[in-house]
């Protein structure tokens, strides 16, 4: 039987999805293989600062990781979406997982040097621009549209847990046994995510709906998110989340130092925090049936409020606070985002919707990670909190007023508000 569209929620609990045996095959491989992952990257890291020393040569890392998904994610989701998905998605996996056996070998038998390390981050980041979109579609493949709300906060709650897992253990492994162990485990991590694809039952997959080579398909993916109202603010809100308030990677370092005046024990408690808080945002949202404007409304205000308690902390306990709510909004923002583009696309344009998401989460990460830098080191750790707090309050004011001007029936302002807010992101 395959999923249906439409139709009420008849499944209920936090772990509703877990009922589909296609989705929790997929988690699990999902799982092991994330935390292979987060294994090399924490190795690759502490390679670099060892053999350069420079934090440069470490942003660069991140550069090249992202980097081709912001330049080739849209282009990227229409070759990706010519072929079946799941046999798409095996094949990113074994080239992912050849490219880490080949970072291991290298490590075993001769040296890893600097720019081996970089050849392979940006290989897998080429495989990125690729395997993003299906791997964000493929969930709505397995799942109906009942369970794809919980399922997408799970698949949240999974990634959530092994960025937090994935690190510390890994940084114990590179003491302990050293960084090609890492490159390795990684690598045979991949066959549990080619496994469990391989397993599914493929008759309970949604039917495939392959793009073909006629031109103007990328104009076509453009206008059809752009006409879409639901689609649109979406899209829209989330380069204004991920641009300027979800940047605390970069600016959280220097407001442990700076701003808490502690050192790397104090910045590994915040980042830790920070993951409670995200699991509770996901375990919060996983209750949710149904995105509406009131939710997106709801975090937006909660967000800008963690936000200005952090930039504005006088102690660490508000810093806390703040820091474990940030966690808790930031992460409850992602889930709804991704699941209402999910839930508003034609099966014909889920892959080029999503890779419009992924240029602006995961793609903005250089730009953003570029704009928190340059006002750190013009003002301050709490002033980048800050401009992320007044970006957040902006988007939860022109969501409430825009709600209200539609509620009074003045559909000339909500025009104007909405004309003003689409010209804004043109110009930015």
């Amino acid at each position: 039987m395959l999923p249906k569209k439409g139709g009420r929620v008849k499944k209920h609990g936090a772990a509703r999805s877990l009922q589909n045996p296609n989705f929790r095959l997929y988690l699990a491989g999902q799982g092991f293989s994330q935390i292979g992952m987060w294994f090399q990257v924490t190795a690759e890291m502490w390679t670099i600062v060892e053999l350069t020393g420079s934090g440069f040569a470490v942003g660069l890392h991140s550069v090249l990781r992202f980097g081709p998904l912001l330049l080739f994610g849209i282009p990227g989701s229409l070759f990706s979406g010519r072929f079946n998905r799941r046999k798409f998605f095996i094949t990113t996996q074994c080239l992912y997982g050849l490219a880490a056996l080949t970072l291991a070998i290298a490590a075993f038998v001769w040296s890893v040097n600097l720019q081996l390390i970089y050849t392979v981050v940006f290989f897998q980041g080429f495989i990125n621009v690729f395997d993003n979109p299906v791997r964000r579609s493929f969930i709505r493949d397995m799942t109906t549209d009942d369970e794809l709300p919980n399922a997408v906060s799970l698949n949240s709650s999974m990634e959530v847990l092994t960025r937090t897992i994935g690190p510390a253990i890994g940084g114990v492994l590179v003491v302990a046994i050293g960084a090609p162990w890492c490159f390795l485990f990684n690598a045979i991590s991949f066959s549990a995510v080619i496994t469990s694809l391989s397993l599914m039952d493929r008759s309970k997959l949604r039917p495939d709906h392959r793009l073909g080579s006629e031109p103007g398909q990328l104009r076509a993916g453009f206008r059809y998110a752009w006409n879409n109202r639901r689609i649109r603010r979406t899209l829209v809100m989330s380069a204004v989340v991920f641009v300027f308030a979800w940047n605390w990677q970069v600016i959280l370092p220097v407001y442990a130092s700076q701003v808490l005046t502690g050192d790397a024990d104090l910045y590994g408690l915040l980042v830790g925090l920070l993951g409670v808080g995200a699991f509770i945002g996901t375990l919060v949202v996983a209750r949710v049936h149904t995105i509406t404007g009131r939710f997106f409304r709801v975090v937006c205000t909660t967000l800008a409020t963690a936000l200005l308690i952090t930039a504005l902390a006088p102690s660490l306990p508000f810093a806390i606070i703040g820091l474990a709510l940030l966690g808790a909004t930031g992460t409850a923002f992602q889930i709804g985002a991704q699941t209402r583009l999910q839930l508003e696309s034609d099966d014909a344009m889920i892959g080029r919707v999503l890779a419009l998401y992924a240029v602006t989460s995961v793609g903005a990460k250089p730009l953003s990670g570029l704009l928190a830098g340059t006002v750190i080191d013009a003002g301050s750790p709490r002033l980048a909190f800050g401009i992320g707090a007044g970006a957040a309050g902006m988007l939860a004011t022109y969501l409430i007023v825009s709600r209200a001007a539609r509620a009074s029936g003045a559909a000339v302002v909500d025009t104007e508000l909405d004309t003003t807010v689409d010209t804004a992101v043109e110009i930015v």
